[in-house]
């Protein structure tokens, strides 16, 4: 067409002449000017090759080098977009563009180094805008002082630098051939763009170590810490710089896995450990240069993990018995951290009101399976109208990890009964050391009644004693037994129970002797008129008996050995009840062993809890 022009040969303009373009011009071809000035009146389109020998090129629009390159010495008086390649010098010189430079991410910047005093560079009167990518070339015979400063955007104007080259950030260490150089957009007058040189490859290793944990964790969130340097090499040889950290983990005695990569400037991580494991950790450094650290394979810190998850607890029966409104409530529960479950803690939700805790069990030993059980009486309204009960546990594990209260406590057990309004108060219940299995010890004892009316006077007019029987005893008619001393004893009245607390010494008096060894009977006096007839619970004390069979033997000897080193409270091998299985309850079960104690079955036959 008229106005626009293509070359797809070669344009000249020699020493002391110019060539005028006065049209559109796409070029594939050559345009060289040698001493000389290409003036363009129109666009101008480079697919081809713009070389310049001290020699110009001016338009009255932007310069776009699409795919080609402009390559030499000298100055373009127009501004400049590059999206192709710029390789200033013919050895080694500046090209000078007196208006903005904008190189886009299809663009390319080509440098040759030979020393400090020969390279390529641009020079920017107008403003710089960078992306794509930076090309040094270095010749053969290159020889470059430590610390040598080459500034190869020199950026004339006051206004800083826009962008930067593909993946060579402010700082960044990088390497061509063996040279380490580092880049900066902030040198010269502090708008330049600077490579520093470092020195030879660096080939010397970094070193790295997770820093020292402690010896458990507090949760199973841990913060694991490396820290490494990259040390210096031969006199010559640049320090690249560190570039990242590879973390290995073992749990107890497996091997070390690969678990995650740290950037050297934000070494640290959240590891997410499991309970009831042993975890090794090791790192690995990675420089900038690419050397990875070489160590012998033995772990930096290592940390105990216990037991942080919440134990499974439920309650899987609540059978009726109409006649007393008892319900015989049933209870399961496992505890995968490792710590064990320690209690159920039982809770009833009476027609929707809000859930009450009725009763707090120890779980006791688990079964070969893992399975903890528990069971205990509830008393139920016995007023002759229809109400629905939900039961549902929360499990409390020897780390104190606690179970979430199920979302909807019908999860657990529903049920709706009647019971019918009894002629009398009545006592349906009887729980002895809030639920435990054991009778070697024994503190509390709590009394169930059919209703609450009456209560308070049972315990101000003292209408209720306990009388005791040798464990061999064959008549324990009601009434001739020894009386046992009540004065000491706390007495709490809670709803439709009596609560008895002998105090930490327990009943008997010596928490560590069998001198409260013995048959017990709870007479009642229910209806006031002076006899304690109208209401008998019986129970046994044992001391040594860790399994509540009645006798202390092997099986005794054997639970606690299992338990030894737990703490808690209501562990059944916790034998005098301070709390710890330890050497105390060896002795006592293998001492009571030897002495053939044994509750007499017919006594065993009418016991009531």
């Amino acid at each position: 067409e008229a106005n626009n022009w293509s070359n797809d040969g070669l344009l000249e303009a020699t020493t002391g002449g110019n060539l005028d373009l006065n049209r559109n011009w796409v070029s594939g071809g050559i345009i060289r000017a040698e001493r000389s000035t290409v003036f363009m009146d129109g666009t101008f389109s480079l697919g081809g090759t713009i070389a310049l020998d001290r020699g110009a090129i001016q338009s009255n629009s932007v310069i776009e080098i699409r795919s080609g390159r402009l390559i030499g010495t000298g100055t373009v008086h127009s501004e400049l977009r590059n999206d192709g390649t710029i390789t200033p010098g013919t050895d080694f010189g500046t090209l000078t563009l007196s208006q903005n430079y904008t190189q886009t991410a299809g663009g390319n910047l080509a440098i040759d180094v030979e020393s400090s005093a020969n390279f390529d560079a641009v020079s920017v009167t107008g403003s710089v805008s960078l992306a794509g990518d930076l090309f040094i070339g270095i010749e053969s015979a290159t020889t470059l002082p430590v610390g040598a400063e080459l500034r190869i955007i020199d950026n004339d104007g006051a206004d800083p630098i826009n962008g930067q080259f593909f993946e060579l950030a402010e700082g960044q260490v990088f390497i061509v051939s063996e040279y380490t150089f580092e880049i900066t957009y902030l040198g010269g007058t502090g708008n330049d763009v600077v490579l520093t040189y470092l020195g030879q490859k660096d080939i010397t290793a970094p070193a790295s170590r997770v820093q020292p944990l402690p010896t458990a964790a507090a949760s199973l969130s841990i913060d694991i810490t490396v820290s490494g340097s990259d040390p210096a090499g031969a006199a010559d040889e640049a320090i690249s710089g560190m570039d990242h950290i590879d973390i290995f983990v073992a749990e107890d005695t497996g091997d070390f896995l690969y678990w995650t990569t740290v950037p050297a400037n934000s070494a640290t991580a959240e590891f997410v450990a499991h309970s009831g494991h042993t975890y090794w950790f090791r790192s690995l450094a990675v420089d900038t240069a690419g050397n990875i650290e070489q160590k012998v394979l033995q772990p930096d810190t290592h940390i105990y993990v216990g037991d942080f998850d919440s134990p499974a607890t439920r309650v899987t029966s609540a059978i009726a018995d109409s006649a007393t409104g008892l319900f015989a409530v049933s209870l399961e529960g496992s505890d995968t951290g490792g710590a064990g479950l320690a209690m159920f803690d039982v809770y009833v939700s009476v027609d929707s009101e809000p859930p009450q805790r009725i009763s707090s069990l120890p779980a006791g030993v688990p079964d070969d399976s893992g399975t903890y059980t528990a069971s205990f009486h509830h008393q139920g309204l016995v007023d002759g109208s229809e109400h629905s009960y939900v039961f549902y546990s929360i499990g409390r594990d020897d780390s104190e990890n606690v179970e979430s209260a199920p979302a909807a406590a019908t999860d657990d057990v529903m049920v709706t009964a009647t019971f019918a309004v009894p002629l009398g108060l009545v006592a349906t219940d009887l729980e002895i050391q809030r639920g435990s299995v054991q009778r070697s010890y024994i503190r509390h004892i709590d009394l169930t009644f059919s209703g609450t009316d009456g209560l308070q006077a049972l315990v101000q007019e003292n209408r209720i004693r306990i009388e005791r029987f040798d464990l061999a005893e064959t008549d324990v008619t009601p009434g001739t037994g020894e009386a046992v001393d009540l004065s000491a004893v706390v007495w709490t009245v809670s709803g439709n129970r009596i609560q008895l607390d002998f105090g930490a010494a327990g009943i008997g008096g010596n928490r560590n002797s069998g001198a409260g060894d013995g048959f017990y009977r709870i007479l009642m006096d229910l209806d006031g008129d002076g006899l304690s007839d109208d209401g008998y619970l019986e129970f046994f004390r044992m001391f040594g008996d860790a399994d509540g069979n009645g006798t202390v033997n092997n099986a005794d000897i054997a639970l606690v050995n299992r338990n030894y080193g737990r703490l808690g409270i209501g562990l059944d091998a916790d034998l005098n009840g301070d709390g710890t299985v330890n050497i105390l309850d060896r002795i006592f079960t293998y001492r009571e062993a030897q002495l053939g104690k044994l509750l007499a079955s017919d006594l065993f036959d009418l016991l009531d809890d």
